[in-house]
């Protein structure tokens, strides 16, 4: 089993926790605005006119956190 879809740093140990699993799928996205927009705003990849005013992207800050939690978990579970 591998769990994912919402994990986050704040829930990652309790859901190891509950499930005794050792690793999990997490993209940890965030927000992104587009700098292109003000700079090209005719162009659009979405299929539409509209443009949206960005796009998820991998958290580095989340991924940094989430890795800080698994790791101090790892350690109290050798």
């Amino acid at each position: 089993m591998l769990p994912g879809a919402g994990i986050r740093p704040d829930n990652v140990a309790a859901l190891l926790e509950a499930t005794g699993c050792h690793q999990v799928h997490a993209s940890l996205s965030a927000w992104r605005t587009d700098p292109t927009g003000s700079l090209r705003p005719a162009v659009t990849f979405s299929g539409s006119d509209q443009r949206a005013p960005g796009y998820p992207g991998t958290d580095p800050a989340a991924v940094m956190a989430m890795r800080a939690v698994l790791d101090q978990w790892k350690g109290a579970h050798p």
